[in-house]
C-alpha cells in the first residue's frame, strides 16, 4: 500500500524508482560486508565476489572499471532523457563516488603493504 501511494502522489521526480533499488543496493553491501569480514582476502587468481579481494586487487578493479562505469552512466542519461541539472548531479555523485573509492583503496593498500 506504501508503494501505490508514492507512485499515486504527485512526485516531480520518481522517489520509489531510485529508493528501492538503493535500499537493496545498501543492504547486500552491509550483508557482504559482514560475511566476508574476518575472511582471508585474495591476492591472486580470479575472483568474482568484490569483498574476496585484497585492497591491491580492489584497487585494480576500481582502476579497470572506472572507464566502463563513465561509459555506463553516460548511457543511461542518456536514455533517461533527465533535466540537464540533474543529469549533471547524477554524473557528479557517481564520478565522486568512483574517485573516494579508488581513492580509499589506494590508502588502504598503501597502509597494509608497510
Amino acid at each position: 500500500m506504501f508503494y501505490f501511494w508514492l507512485q499515486t502522489a504527485y512526485t516531480p521526480f520518481p522517489v520509489t524508482d531510485i529508493l528501492i533499488p538503493v535500499m537493496v543496493a545498501i543492504m547486500a553491501t552491509i550483508v557482504m560486508s559482514i560475511v566476508y569480514k574476518n575472511k582471508p582476502k585474495i591476492d591472486r587468481g580470479r575472483v568474482i565476489i568484490y569483498f574476496q579481494l585484497s585492497y591491491r586487487r580492489k584497487l585494480i578493479r576500481s582502476l579497470w572499471t572506472f572507464p566502463i562505469h563513465i561509459v555506463i552512466i553516460l548511457l543511461a542519461i542518456y536514455i533517461t532523457h533527465m533535466r540537464l541539472t540533474v543529469e549533471i548531479l547524477v554524473f557528479i555523485v557517481f564520478l565522486t563516488g568512483n574517485c573516494l573509492q579508488i581513492g580509499y583503496n589506494y590508502c588502504m593498500y598503501k597502509k597494509t603493504e608497510a
